[in-house]
C-alpha cells in the first residue's frame, strides 16, 4: 500500500497575529485515506490537541521541539508523517518518521525537530514578535548558602543592580552585590533570625539609603535592617507576625512613608504594618483572607489612587481582594475561586488597557485574570506550565508586549509565556535555569536595556543568571 503523508509546518516566519505562533498539521489532500482521529502531544509543555481528521482538514498545535502522534484509523497501512519548521530564510528544522496505523486502535509516533526549536534565529523581527527565538546566555550560578527565593534591587545607589536571597536556613539572608555587568560578588549574610524567606528593599528611615526588611518563617517576624548606603546593614528590629511568608512594600495611607504588608498563612490573613518614617512601624492590623495565603501583591486595581491588595490563596485555591481605604486601612475581603491552587502571582497591565490584570501560578498552570478596571476580574484563563512555583513580568523579547516568567521546580527550568498584547500568551518556552528553580526575578543585571533573569535554584543553593541575549 502507498504511504500516505501529511505536513506540519511551523509558520515562524508569519507577521504577528493575534492567533499566535503554530504547528500546522494537515493530511495530504490527495489521499483517499481517512484517519479517525489524530491527537498531538507536545512533550515538554503538557499541552495536547485533539481531533477527528478527514482528507484535507488541518488543525494546529504549538510550535514545540518534541512531541508525540497519536493517530487512530480504519484500516492498517504505513502513515509517512513529516515535520518542516519553516522562518523566513527557509526551512530552520526538520523531522520525519513512518508509522505502522492500527485499525480500530491508536498507534504513537514520537518526533524530534533536528535542530532544536530553541536554537532557530531568523533575519528579520516578526520571529521575535511571534517568539520564535528568544535566547539567554547558559545560566551562571553563584552560591547563596541556601535558595528559596530572590529579588533585585540597587542596594548602593549606585544604578548596578544587586540580589538579595531568602532561603530556609538560621543563618539570614544573603546579598549578593552586582558588578554592573551581569556577574555578582560573593554572597554575604545578613544577621537575621531563622527562614528569611521573603525580602523587600525601601529607604525606612528616610536617609537616602536602601534598607532592608525580611519575612522570617522560621522565627515567625518581620525584621527591619537599615541600610549603610554600601550594601551593607545594620542589626535588626523585629515585627511580630505569626507565620509571616510573602511580603511586600507601598505606601498605604498616602504619606510618602513605605509601609509594610506580609501573609499569614497559619492564620489566614495578611497583615499590614504603617511605616513611621524613621525606620519603625505601627502595630500589625491583620484583615481576614481566604485560607492559607501564600502571596500578597499591591497595586491600584480601581484607578482611584488607593493602593489595594491581592493574596493567591493556597489552601482554599481562590484569591482574596482588598481594596484600599486609602488612609492605610481596608475592606473586607473579597474571595474568588481559581480552580487551582495558586503559590504566586502578579499583578501588572497584560492587555495594553489602563486596568490592572493579575497572573497566578499553581501546580501545572498559569491563571491570567484580565481586570475590569474596578477592581474585579474576567474569569480565569489558563494555560500549561509544568510544575510553576513563581511568576514574573517583563518585556523578554523586547516587542512592547509584556511577557511572564515561571520557575519550574520539576523541570530545572524558567518557561518564557510570550505575550501577544491582547492579554493572551504563547506555549511555554524552555530555558535550563539549574537545580529546581523555586523563585524567579526578572531586570536589566548588566545595564544593556534587556530583561535578565534571576533565578532562586532550591536543589543547588544557588542563584542562576541568565542573561537576555534576545535583542538588539
Amino acid at each position: 500500500m502507498k504511504p500516505i503523508s501529511f505536513l506540519l509546518t511551523a509558520a515562524l516566519a508569519l507577521s504577528c497575529s493575534k492567533s499566535g505562533t503554530y504547528v500546522l498539521v494537515t493530511v495530504d489532500s490527495g489521499t483517499s485515506f481517512t484517519l479517525t482521529s489524530l491527537n498531538a502531544i507536545v512533550s515538554n509543555s503538557g499541552q495536547s490537541a485533539s481531533v477527528t481528521v478527514k482528507t484535507g482538514a488541518s488543525f494546529t498545535i504549538p510550535p514545540m521541539q518534541s512531541f508525540t502522534l497519536q493517530i487512530g484509523s480504519e484500516r492498517s497501512g504505513d502513515l509517512t508523517v513529516e515535520v518542516h519548521a519553516i522562518g523566513s530564510s527557509g526551512e530552520v528544522a526538520q523531522a520525519k518518521g513512518t508509522i505502522a496505523l492500527v485499525p480500530g486502535g491508536q498507534a504513537t509516533l514520537a518526533l524530534q525537530l533536528t535542530p532544536e526549536i530553541s536554537d532557530m534565529t531568523t533575519s528579520d523581527q516578526s520571529a521575535a514578535d511571534m517568539g520564535a527565538a528568544i535566547q539567554f546566555a547558559p545560566a551562571v550560578g553563584y552560591q547563596a548558602f541556601g535558595a528559596e527565593y530572590v529579588a533585585i534591587a540597587d542596594l548602593r545607589n549606585d544604578a548596578k543592580k544587586d540580589l538579595m536571597v531568602g532561603s530556609f536556613n538560621d543563618v539570614g539572608p544573603t546579598v549578593l552585590l552586582g558588578n554592573g555587568d551581569g556577574t555578582f560578588q560573593a554572597a554575604t549574610t545578613v544577621n537575621d533570625a531563622s527562614g528569611p524567606i521573603s525580602i523587600v528593599a525601601a529607604d525606612f528611615n528616610g536617609d537616602g539609603k536602601p534598607d532592608l526588611a525580611v519575612a522570617n518563617v522560621g522565627a515567625g517576624v518581620v525584621s527591619v535592617h537599615l541600610g549603610n548606603g554600601d550594601g551593607t546593614f545594620g542589626m535588626p528590629s523585629q515585627l511580630n507576625v505569626g507565620s509571616p511568608g510573602s511580603l511586600v512594600t507601598a505606601d498605604f495611607n498616602g504619606d510618602l512613608k513605605p509601609d509594610l504588608v506580609t501573609t499569614d498563612s497559619g492564620a489566614n490573613k495578611v497583615n499590614v504594618f504603617i511605616g513611621v518614617g524613621d525606620g519603625t512601624f505601627k502595630a500589625a492590623v491583620g484583615y481576614g483572607t481566604d485560607l492559607a495565603p501564600r502571596a500578597v501583591v499591591a497595586a491600584d486595581l480601581n484607578g482611584d489612587g488607593k493602593v489595594d491588595l491581592v493574596t493567591a490563596n493556597n489552601g482554599a485555591g481562590s484569591m482574596s481582594v482588598l481594596m484600599g481605604n486609602g488612609d492605610g486601612t481596608f475592606v473586607g475581603a473579597a474571595n474568588r475561586s481559581l480552580g487551582v491552587a495558586p503559590l504566586h502571582l502578579v499583578a501588572a497591565r497584560l492587555d495594553g488597557d489602563a486596568a490592572i490584570d493579575l497572573a497566578f501560578v499553581g501546580g501545572d498552570f498559569v491563571s491570567v485574570l484580565l481586570g475590569k478596571g474596578d477592581g474585579t476580574f474576567q474569569a480565569p484563563i489558563n494555560i500549561s506550565a509544568a510544575d510553576s512555583r513563581s511568576i514574573a513580568v517583563g518585556d523578554i523579547d523586547g516587542d512592547q508586549k509584556p511577557d511572564l516568567v515561571t520557575a519550574s521546580f520539576g523541570n530545572n527550568q524558567v518557561d518564557v509565556l510570550l505575550g501577544k498584547g491582547d492579554g493572551a500568551f504563547a506555549a511555554p518556552i524552555d530555558i535550563p535555569a539549574g537545580s529546581n528553580p523555586a523563585f524567579v526575578a526578572v531586570g536589566d543585571l548588566n545595564g544593556d536595556g534587556k530583561p535578565d533573569l534571576a533565578v532562586a535554584d532550591h536543589g543547588s543553593g544557588e542563584v542562576a543568571i541568565l542573561i537576555n541575549t534576545t535583542f538588539k
